[in-house]
């Protein structure tokens, strides 16, 4: 009996990488229509970052019509658990209004989640946000600080929005 289970076990888990790993293959061969079966496999049995492809895949409209409400669907879990490429993503759609209602406060929330875990474009973005004061109040200081973060791991676009902050107000670039 034991070595049953352990065997139904080892299937489950096998058949739960083997979702995921020949979604990503197809979606690598270019394959995405297959890679969106796999991947909606894989949400079925819990893997979180299928849910993270799937949502990539309506948000591009790769194998699937472009749907920026489902890609939103698809983000959340993962976001809400930690995945930085679900938390980047869903913030953008909140900040654009796609698939959500628009909402800069949220996407702000969502690009910290990411920049806290080293997301460079998620830096970029929070420089933006606080230059222009979307979502936050308006800051040069610390859209000075998210870009100068941005900057230093080789972010061009940090780099760029730091050298103009810097010509506009080099009061914020002390």
């Amino acid at each position: 009996m034991k070595k049953i289970l352990l065997a139904v076990i080892s299937l489950s888990v096998m058949t739960f990488a083997g979702n995921y790993e020949s979604g990503v293959e197809a979606m690598m061969a270019g394959n995405y229509k297959k890679s969106v079966e796999y991947f909606e496999k894989a949400t079925e049995q819990g893997n979180i970052r299928s849910y993270t492809l799937l949502g990539a895949a309506y948000l591009h409209g790769k194998g699937v019509k472009q749907d920026y409400k489902k890609a939103a669907e698809y983000f959340q879990k993962p976001a809400e658990q930690g995945d930085v490429q679900a938390q980047y993503s869903l913030a953008i759609l909140y900040q654009n209004g796609q698939g959500v209602k628009q909402d800069n406060k949220k996407s702000v929330k969502l690009f910290k989640k990411a920049a806290e875990q080293g997301d460079v474009d998620a830096l970029s973005n929070l420089g933006v946000a606080y230059y222009t004061g979307q979502g936050v109040k308006q800051d040069k200081i610390q859209a000075y600080q998210y870009w100068m973060k941005g900057a230093k791991k080789g972010d061009a676009h940090s780099q760029k929005n730091l050298d103009i902050l810097c010509k506009e107000s080099p009061w914020a670039c002390k």
